[in-house]
């Protein structure tokens, strides 16, 4: 049988088996295997990230010592990308597959606190949904650190005043906000986000937005 891909070098994808941190079974593609994709696969989740950048024609990054994944400033773009796009089109399981399962997010001042766990974390989404709507997010500067990722975005769209303390009053708002994220094996493990809630109060109250 004729091989149509075959590997240059040797690649580790993840771990099949994990013991107090270290990786006891890493999930290898070795140098000069054929790689073959037959049928519709289902990866966990942090493969499947890998899997599909492979797909793309992407190279994993190497791996931390313990077979913990090294997430580039390239990856944690094109993750933060996917996230926002899910977020404007109110596509809460797309949201979820950006996020580790553990995850903490905290919406700087929201009255929920912050929430950790996916769980926690698509109850906040379905109650945003209710009460706000994207209609654009423009980017204004990114700035990338190890494993880490500083978003300033100009967020415009439908808000809903009880959000910061302008109960009854609903209408188009503009203003910046701020993303700190922590990322973990290609996901997203903790993410702050901080808004500028005088900006949408006055808004709102002014009828300017």
């Amino acid at each position: 049988m004729s091989c149509a891909v075959r590997r240059k070098t040797a690649i580790t994808l993840g771990c099949l088996e994990r013991t107090t941190g270290t990786c006891r079974t890493p999930l290898t593609i070795a140098q000069d295997a054929c790689v073959i994709f037959a049928g519709t696969l289902r990866f966990p989740r942090r493969l499947g990230r890998v899997v599909s950048l492979l797909a793309l024609g992407h190279e994993p990054q190497p791996m931390k010592e313990g077979g913990m994944h090294t997430t580039s400033p390239d990856e944690m773009d094109r993750v933060l990308d996917e996230h926002f796009a899910y977020e404007a089109a109110h596509d809460l399981e797309g949201v979820m597959t950006t996020f580790a399962d553990d995850a903490q997010l905290d919406v700087v001042g929201f009255p929920t606190g912050p929430r950790r766990g996916t769980e926690q974390i698509r109850d906040l989404y379905e109650q945003m949904y209710k009460l706000l709507d994207q209609e654009e997010a423009r980017p204004l500067h990114r700035y990338h650190g190890e494993e880490f990722l500083v978003d300033e975005t100009i967020w415009s769209g439908q808000f809903d005043g009880v959000l910061v303390g302008a109960e009854g009053h609903r209408g188009h708002v503009s203003f910046r906000l701020l993303h700190v994220l922590e990322f973990r094996d290609g996901l997203i493990a903790r993410e702050n986000v901080w808004l500028d809630s005088e900006t949408i109060r006055r808004q709102l109250l002014s009828g300017d937005g």
